[in-house]
């Protein structure tokens, strides 16, 4: 479920964007939401493919498998958060009709997994992975972050078969307070081809909120 691609009535190169409900824009309108904003602001198509409680591997598949956007894009956006990483082992929607997606490493390519992962729709298995992930982060926390740094330079790759003049942004929303996304992490996707946007170094702390925040997202 993603929303339908907005400002198809400019001429400029579209913009694309990847990512969660934050991408996404849960419980906004279409007229509210991030696509329709940029649009507006930068006179550009956008094709949001956001998906609430979705994440990296998710935003991987498309990329690599979609149809490819006529014209080029000259953006294409990921809109990061932190839990995209426990996102990678753990399913964060229990209520879905598709068997939740993951890959593997095989003779040093990526594969996607088989298995139905039928189990992954219960909540007392959702449960123990989350323990699992959460007791286990910090001991593989390197471990972790270079997976995702990995699907972050593949999606880049694809972009690039599909879209050589595009650039590939990611937009990492959470505070940096308590962003796995450190300086440190940052300059190493930069070193791999990936521009980052920080918005907190931008509105500080506003993105967290209640003033900021729809009602429905508010604890």
């Amino acid at each position: 479920n993603i929303r339908k691609p907005c400002g198809l009535e400019y001429k400029k190169k579209p913009i694309l964007i990847y990512g969660c409900s934050v991408a996404y824009g849960f419980a906004l309108s279409d007229e509210e939401s991030f696509g329709n904003q940029l649009s507006k602001l930068t006179k550009r198509p956008v094709y949001n493919f956001g998906m609430s409680a979705k994440g990296l591997q998710h935003a991987y598949y498309l990329i690599k498998n979609d149809e490819t956007i006529s014209p080029e894009p000259e953006y294409v956006f990921y809109v990061f958060i932190n839990d995209h990483l426990r996102r990678m082992f753990v399913n964060c929607n229990r209520i879905d009709n598709t068997k939740y997606l993951t890959y593997r490493f095989k003779n040093g390519e990526l594969v996607e997994n088989p298995q139905g992962s039928l189990a992954d729709k219960f909540y007392l298995v959702g449960g123990i992975q989350n323990i699992c992930y959460y007791t286990l982060k910090n001991i593989f926390k390197k471990q972790i972050f270079d997976l995702a740094k990995t699907y972050l330079i593949l999606m880049k790759n694809e972009i690039k078969v599909k879209y050589p003049n595009a650039k590939f942004v990611l937009i990492n929303y959470d505070n940096s307070y308590y962003s796995e996304l450190t300086p440190e992490r940052v300059s190493e996707l930069e070193k791999a081809g990936i521009e980052v946007i920080n918005l907190n170094d931008e509105f500080q702390d506003k993105l967290k909120m209640d003033s900021y925040k729809n009602p429905v997202q508010k604890d």
